[in-house]
């Protein structure tokens, strides 16, 4: 829902004139984007009852509005890739998305030894979190590879999010250290999957 707030302007009579008019004022209701979404004309009686008049009018608010499904801002999947290494690194791909559910391949390595094909529920607010973290890195302006591949033996890190229904960005990072914000989202998304409830898939 906009924010929004009340100015009020009071009206002042024309002293020209020899009629009387009521009193009163009017109210402006406007959204944070400064669109005027109700006007209302008050005026008292002298019973000491308001009346009021208002007339709705909706404009929308792009910069206020949050994307729905549809939108081709929206985020409405995550997916997370770690790759081997000639370690212990821990080998799996993670599928988040918009509706809460979320699918993970746990393949080696992993914290809490997961092995084979799983199903699971992502919590509305740690959807948020991650989508939140995307949005304030600029994710969709970042490169889509980071990392010299002259070290063979790091594993990389792939992220795939898509938009909307039909738009795409992906990243390949070589080492997992592309840029820091990224860094802090791949421990996000490990944080989250430790952290959630798994069952077999059937």
């Amino acid at each position: 829902m906009d924010s929004w707030f009340v100015r009020s302007y009071k009206l002042t009579l024309n002293k020209r004139t020899k009629r009387r008019f009521p009193s009163g004022a009017v109210f402006f209701a406007l959204d944070n984007c400064g669109n005027v979404f109700g006007v209302s004309y008050v005026k008292k009686d002298m019973n000491y009852f308001y009346i009021a008049i208002a007339t709705m009018l909706m404009f929308s608010c792009k910069s206020s509005k949050q994307p729905n499904g549809d939108s081709k801002d929206s985020i409405t999947s995550i997916a997370l890739q770690r790759t081997p290494c000639f370690g212990f690194c821990p080998i799996y791909e993670v599928q988040l998305h918009a509706d809460g559910t979320a699918s993970l391949d746990a393949q080696d390595h992993l914290q809490n030894n997961l092995k084979g094909q799983f199903k699971g529920n992502v919590a509305a607010s740690a959807w948020q979190k991650l989508t939140a973290m995307l949005q304030t890195m600029k994710f969709r302006e970042l490169n889509e590879e980071y990392g010299s591949r002259n070290v063979s033996d790091l594993p990389s890190v792939n992220t795939s999010i898509r938009y909307g229904k039909d738009q795409e960005k992906k990243i390949n990072d070589h080492g997992g250290r592309g840029t820091a914000e990224l860094s802090k989202f791949y421990d996000e998304v490990d944080r989250l999957l430790y952290s959630m409830e798994w069952k077999t898939s059937n």
